[in-house]
């Protein structure tokens, strides 16, 4: 009698592991889709920085006149994890650098449901240029300005 029972307990285990399994299964590779999510988030937002603000140095400082695109080439090149398809964007004014990294993951229609999804993640990293002596000539012009106007209104 012990024999049947001892048979019949491994087969429980049997079952409740064959229930268990893909569970477990399908919140492992979830949290891979996560990790994966959150890199390439961290690194977007690392790489756009960077970019930027290398960029936004002056030329004395740093003892080359940087370009944010290539800086952002660079960055890219170097990264562990391939990103898929992306669309940089580098903004350069007299005041600030801005870069931008968008990437737009369009999935097909689900057999079931019908639906077409589409992920956007989008990255934008704006950096002020570091020149103080561009800084005081543009507020003293700035100022000047200002009552220039002040005095053809009054």
């Amino acid at each position: 009698m012990r024999k049947g029972t001892k048979k019949a307990a491994n087969g429980y285990f049997t079952l409740e592991a064959s229930l268990l399994f893909p569970f477990l299964l399908g919140i492992i590779a979830m949290l891979f889709t996560a990790c994966f999510y959150l890199y390439t988030l961290c690194f977007f937002h690392t790489a756009a920085y960077t970019a930027a603000f290398r960029a936004s140095l002056p030329p004395e400082s740093t003892g080359k006149d940087t370009d944010a695109g290539k800086e952002l080439e660079t960055l890219w090149e170097e990264r562990i994890l391939d990103c898929g398809k992306t669309e940089h964007q580098v903004k350069d004014s007299v005041l600030w650098v801005e870069v931008s990294i968008e990437k737009i993951t369009e999935e097909k229609k689900d057999v079931l449901t019908e639906i077409k999804r589409k992920f956007q993640l989008k990255v934008k990293e704006k950096s002020f240029k570091r020149d103080p002596v561009f800084y005081i000539r543009t507020i003293r012009m700035t100022k000047e300005s200002r009552l220039l106007k002040k005095e053809k209104k009054g």
